[in-house]
């Protein structure tokens, strides 16, 4: 850095106590410029046209780690000793998650120091971006340079080793191996009815959504409502300790004759929820597998070829994952998991590990996505996808998938359920004077760095709607916002107005905590207009779906989106006050604004059925998958089984493999 001319150094994280070494070393001239803290969120990234860089980015992110896995991954010793053990794509792609969230926030600063450079000198050529000496950091460096932007390096500062650090990385693996203490699940206090023993079971992960079933609401067994399946095959895991099980939780799952367990003390918050402790043969296997990750760091030390700590440490973790999960399967008896796309690092592991027991991964698509990214890629033996919309965005994000199935939009059958609730809602507002109804659909909002949707925007936007709804006598507004247990929170600003607003008797706010457990279809319904937010978009397309005009609010100005090829000013906003001003329009004379509002061009290829029926094919190709099992097949033969019987009744075309 000292043999570059420079006249201004920013810095977006310090270390404790070296802002203030920095100071000192200023002072006294070791410095040229005293360091500026770079304040700025991600929203603030553009590109040359002046939209968010947020995609692009993460794109770029993905294209690196695709990268990182052709040059250093494929080769790596540690990982090619495992091939025999494991799929290779699924260690591979296990460690891409991870080097992903190791350089996203790097990806992110170069971006921002490209473009805070440009605004204060005019040229990205005139800054230089220096970044931690790192695995990737080479890898980092092209990126900033491809970008126009120079980048160097430099090694982070390293402190001897504290007898508190020491003692933190004890305790660290001390929990780990706790993982595997041998023992057997806490009875229940009031006792669990369990499916006999030779029944294998279906497990499924505890998601958050209501643990019920009613067609109406937001179940947690959506794709179990019209399937057949016995509740008493149905083994629900809770794992997420930000997440844990109520009494509430657990009286309805008995209630509804399901098995259910947790992982951990603290992913449960009642006695009345077993915890799962593995037994003697998660150590045995364990063991077996980190005797061959010592052997092979070894294998590579004695040919001189020195394995980072990375491999070691996250090759350990995927041993001890897999070795948890593969018993936990095992002795549960479990041969299929059901689960959403939202894929941590961890879901890889288990996924192999059922896989290398006999078992069935099966996964479903639940939200909108806009393009491939490694964050949401996939390993599943069976993927639900809503149609072949979104197939491509998969197979750019190298995920891999055993069988695509085409199930339509999951919770479409709620469509029809809710239709008297949706009329009635709307006749609420009809009846204080409402003669035009708007329902918005919200993002979680933060004021985070790292968050798109900063609270000040969310509440203009909340602002500009309510305010409207007062003035105008004639309009109805429905707020239903995705997290309305934390709105005021994030937004206290709003709350007078949305009182006001909420007297008139023509708002409405729905209530919820911390989500909403009613549907978007209801309050989509009630409506003439949605209005969803483009950074998500499964609130529109359900609502599009339900039969409401629906347009898209793009206040993030994400311009790489294909919605705006479909029609800017029609069914994409990037201005509230020209949407207002459409809206308007629209309400005047709907010949004003051909096409405002139709979703069709961009939704066509996202559901290809529209019948109602996503979740009952997803459980009968389930139910299919356990009878086949039942009957003795193994894993190829039961899928094999399925897919048949789905090709027979919902039509071969509907099942395809990710590059075919």
């Amino acid at each position: 850095m000292h043999k570059e001319r420079y006249s201004r150094v920013f810095y977006f994280n310090a270390f404790p106590r070296t802002e203030a070494i920095a100071s000192v070393l200023t002072k006294i001239g070791i410095l040229r410029s005293e360091p500026e803290k770079l304040d700025f969120s991600i929203e603030d990234v553009k590109d040359e046209a002046g939209g968010s860089k947020y995609m692009g980015i993460i794109g770029d992110i993905t294209e690196i780690c695709e990268r990182i896995g052709r040059t250093e991954l494929d080769g790596d010793m540690i990982i090619r000793k495992f091939e025999k053990q494991f799929d290779p794509d699924a260690v591979t792609l296990f460690f891409k998650k991870i080097i992903a969230e190791e350089i996203m926030e790097t990806a992110i600063f170069i971006n921002m120091a490209l473009s805070h450079s440009k605004s204060i000198s005019g040229e990205a050529g005139r800054a230089t971006v220096l970044l931690r000496r790192s695995l990737w950091s080479g890898h980092l460096r092209e990126y900033a340079e491809s970008l126009g932007i120079k980048a160097g390096t430099f090694a982070e500062i390293s402190f001897p080793l504290k007898k508190k650090y020491l003692y933190a990385a004890v305790k660290k693996l001390t929990v780990l191996l706790k993982v595997f203490k041998p023992g057997k699940a806490r009875p229940a206090k009031q006792g669990i009815k369990r499916a006999e023993k030779k029944s294998m079971l279906i497990a499924s992960s505890y998601t958050g959504r209501q643990a019920i079933f009613d067609l109406k609401r937001r179940s947690e067994f959506f794709w179990m409502l019209k399937s057949g399946i016995p509740h008493e095959r149905i083994l629900t895991y809770f794992e997420k300790t930000h997440l844990p099980a109520t009494r509430e939780i657990a009286e309805n799952l008995k209630k509804e004759g399901l098995n259910f367990v947790s992982l951990s003390k603290e992913a449960t918050a009642s006695e009345e929820v077993s915890v799962w402790s593995s037994t003697p043969e998660a150590g045995r296997n364990a063991t077996r597998l980190m005797k061959l990750l010592v052997a092979a760091y070894l294998n590579a030390l004695a040919r001189m070829r020195i394995t980072p700590f990375f491999y070691l440490r996250n090759m350990g973790y995927f041993i001890f994952k897999y070795s948890y999960w593969h018993d936990f399967y095992k002795a549960n008896n479990v041969k299929i998991n059901v689960s959403s796309s939202v894929l941590p690092k961890s879901g890889i592991p288990a996924a192999q590990a059922l896989k290398k027991s006999g078992g069935v991964t099966v996964t479903y698509q639940y939200s909108n996505f806009h393009r491939p990214s490694v964050f949401q890629n996939i390993y599943s033996d069976i993927y639900f996808l809503f149609g072949p919309g979104y197939r491509a965005i998969y197979n750019g994000s190298n995920s891999v998938i055993g069988n695509i199935v085409y199930s339509g939009y999951v919770t479409d059958y709620v469509i029809k359920e809710v239709k008297e609730d949706a009329l009635s809602q709307r006749k609420k507002l009809l009846d204080k004077g409402a003669d035009f109804i708007i329902t918005f659909f919200d993002e979680n909002s933060s004021d985070d760095r790292m968050s798109m949707i900063p609270n000040k925007r969310s509440a203009c936007i909340y602002g500009k709607l309510l305010e409207l709804a007062v003035n105008d006598r004639t309009l109805g507004l429905i707020c239903a916002p995705k997290f309305p247990g934390t709105l005021f929170k994030r937004m206290p600003e709003i709350r007078e107005l949305m009182d006001k607003a909420v007297d008139t008797g023509r708002v409405m706010l729905i209530s919820g905590y911390p989500q909403t457990d009613s549907y978007p279809a209801e309050n989509a319904m009630a409506a003439d207009l949605c209005i969803g937010l483009l950074l998500g978009g499964t609130t529109a397309l359900e609502s599009y779906l339900s039969g409401t005009r629906t347009v898209f609010l793009d206040l993030e100005k994400l311009y790489s989106s294909s919605i705006y090829e479909r029609g800017r000013g029609k069914v994409v906003f990037d201005d509230l006050d020209a949407l207002f001003y459409a809206i308007q329009r629209y309400r005047e004379n709907p010949a004003n604004l051909p096409g405002f509002g139709d979703l069709s061009a961009w939704a066509k290829d996202r559901d290809p059925f529209r019948d109602g029926s996503a979740s009952l094919r997803i459980g009968q190709y389930v139910n299919w998958l356990m009878s086949a099992f039942d009957d003795g097949k193994d894993r190829d033969e039961a899928i094999s089984y399925a897919n048949g019987r789905y090709a027979e009744g919902w039509g071969r075309e509907n099942i395809v493999s990710l590059c075919g």
